[in-house]
Parts: C-alpha cells; sequence; structure tokens
C-alpha cells in the first residue's frame, strides 16, 4: 500500500536505543523486532470566533478508532516535512469522514466552553478537511518466556504511547 505520511522526527536507530533502555530491558527482556507503523489521520482545519477576536488551529483525529488523543498542529506540513511510503504496516481506517467531523466539533466545544467563552453568548465554530496523512509509530516487539509484548513510540514526538494505540497495533497483529 502506497501512504503520504508525515517524515518521522525519530530514526530507526534512535528508536532502537529507546526500545532497549535499561528500564525496557529489565521490564520485558531484549526487543526482537523494531519496525515502522502508520496510523492514518484526518487533518482538520477549524476556526471558532467568539464575537471580538477568532482562533485558527489545525487538530488531527485518528481514522481507526476515533479513541486517540486528538494532536495538534501549528499548520499544514509542507511539502518537504511528507513522504510517499509504500508499506504494508498501516492500520485500516474505520473512521469515515462525517465521524471525524463530529469527534472534532465535540472537542473544539469542550476546549471553548472550558477555557469560559460560553460567556460570550454565541460562539462560532467551522471545521473544514484540510487533508488525510499518516502519522509514523516505531513499534518493539519484546519476546520473554514464550509471550510478546509491543512497546510503542511516536515517531514524530519520541515518546512511548499508552493502551490506546497498542491495541490499534496489536490488532492489526493479530489479523
Amino acid at each position: 500500500m502506497i501512504i503520504t505520511s508525515i517524515k518521522s522526527n525519530i530514526s530507526r536507530a534512535q528508536a532502537v536505543a529507546k526500545f532497549c533502555g535499561r528500564f525496557n530491558t529489565l521490564r520485558h527482556g531484549r526487543p526482537r523486532i523494531v519496525t515502522d507503523f502508520y496510523i492514518p489521520y484526518r487533518l482538520f482545519r477549524t476556526t471558532w470566533n467568539g464575537g471580538r477576536s477568532s482562533t485558527d488551529t489545525l487538530i488531527a483525529a485518528d481514522a481507526v478508532t476515533g479513541k486517540l488523543d486528538l494532536i495538534q498542529f501549528d499548520r499544514l506540513p509542507e511539502e518537504g516535512r511528507r513522504t510517499t511510503v509504500e508499506t504494508a504496516m498501516v492500520a485500516e481506517e474505520c473512521v469515515n469522514e462525517e465521524e471525524a467531523y463530529r469527534m472534532v466539533r465535540e472537542s473544539m466545544t469542550r476546549s471553548i466552553f472550558m477555557k469560559g467563552f460560553f460567556k460570550l453568548g454565541r460562539v462560532r465554530v467551522e471545521i473544514e478537511l484540510a487533508m488525510s496523512l499518516h502519522i509514523p509509530y516505531w513499534v518493539g516487539v519484546y519476546e520473554r518466556n514464550d509471550r510478546a509484548h509491543l512497546e510503542i513510540i511516536n515517531a514524530l514526538r519520541g515518546r512511548f504511547e499508552g493502551s490506546k494505540v497498542r491495541e490499534i497495533v496489536t490488532e492489526w497483529f493479530q489479523q
């Protein structure tokens, strides 16, 4: 499958070094496999207007389960930050555009009201699809006592991900 992805900020060697860290080695043993994996996202341009001022934001929602945290971007990834990748390591899109749109709208509305802007009376929220793209992750597969364990690193931020992303990757591996 050929996909469009944001270029990784973390190299494979850096990911291997994180997977081989002392804490992970003690918990899970040595990693047996380190591979890249891609999760599809839809990037929305959002604007909300609260009377005197308006705010523009770019928010990405995952297109697999819709349960992952929304990712905020300062601007659209430029052509140089995107890459075309041929890979089979891609989660399948299960959330349609309308569902993703609804999730972003709910998140924006909740965020606006938490900031206290509901006092302004009428707040107008506009959302439009800017692009679809894939976010890269590094997956480390550990084996200990004949059991496999996965750890996942977000290849943009360089941080270990939690159970929601692990669940998506585990389900993909089990197919």
